[in-house]
């Protein structure tokens, strides 16, 4: 480090005066020493100056800090442009192209849609009850009994899917089998079984199922005994019904 001499001191008081300071400022002359200027070269070689900044402090008149500037990393655009394409929290700024796109969209209680979209969609369960069988009935054995629902199903072409339960004995005779299966057009009613029982003694023993299952547009139901005796149900009715969202 160097110290101006009088000489350059005066240079330098000079240059100050008549750039910087009115004829009206009065200037103080002392010894002035000057750091981290460098001794030889141009004054515009920086190779000696700070190449970071690391404080916002340093940039007259910016009130962010370096903080909240990094928040702006990875920004590749103008800011302001890509707020102006966002949508208002109203859509009140939506295009006549971004405004269709909402009207295409269903209403939450699906009121508008078309009747090519509403076959997408299930139905609502139908409290109800059907009864194919309501009092004791024999199924012999390897016996299927077809039940219609024409008359109270709707007759629309779609599929619905029931919610039936049933419940019976098997016969009085040791090793009886009840082997109970339900099934449909839609269903192979030799392979949904619904339930089994077989007695250990000469006394009946009960039986009981439920299950869900799609009927067709012939709207027919059937039961069947699959075991080698018969057996008798009690009842056989169905409690609940929706359409499904396919017609055939």
């Amino acid at each position: 480090m160097k110290a101006l001499t009088t000489a350059g001191l005066t240079k330098l008081i000079q240059l100050i005066k008549s750039n910087f300071i009115s004829n009206t400022d009065t200037v103080t002359t002392n010894t002035v020493t000057l750091a981290n200027v460098a001794t030889s070269g141009s004054y515009n070689d920086l190779s000696n100056k700070p190449t970071t900044i690391d404080t916002a402090d340093t940039l007259t008149g910016l009130t962010a800090s370096i903080a909240e500037l990094n928040y702006t990393d990875g920004v590749t655009s103008n800011i302001q442009t890509q707020l102006n394409g966002k949508a208002d929290t109203d859509l009140s700024n939506l295009s006549q192209t971004g405004q269709a796109v909402i009207d295409g969209k269903a209403d939450t209680d699906l009121t508008n849609l078309t009747s090519t979209a509403s076959t997408n969609f299930d139905g609502q369960w139908v409290s109800t009850t059907i009864n194919m069988i309501s009092s004791t009935t024999t199924i012999n054995s390897a016996t299927t009994k077809d039940y219609s629902l024409s008359n109270d199903l709707p007759n629309d072409n779609y599929v619905y899917e029931v919610l039936f339960t049933c419940s019976g004995n098997t016969g009085t005779s040791s090793g009886n089998t009840a082997e109970i299966s339900v099934g449909s057009s839609l269903c192979d009613v030799g392979t949904y079984r619904v339930a089994k029982a077989t007695t250990r003694s000469s006394s009946a023993v009960g039986w009981c199922g439920a299950g869900i299952i799609p009927i067709g547009t012939d709207r027919t139901i059937s039961i069947r005994q699959i075991a080698g005796s018969s057996c008798s149900c009690d009842f056989f009715r169905i409690k609940a019904y929706r359409r499904i969202g396919t017609n055939q």
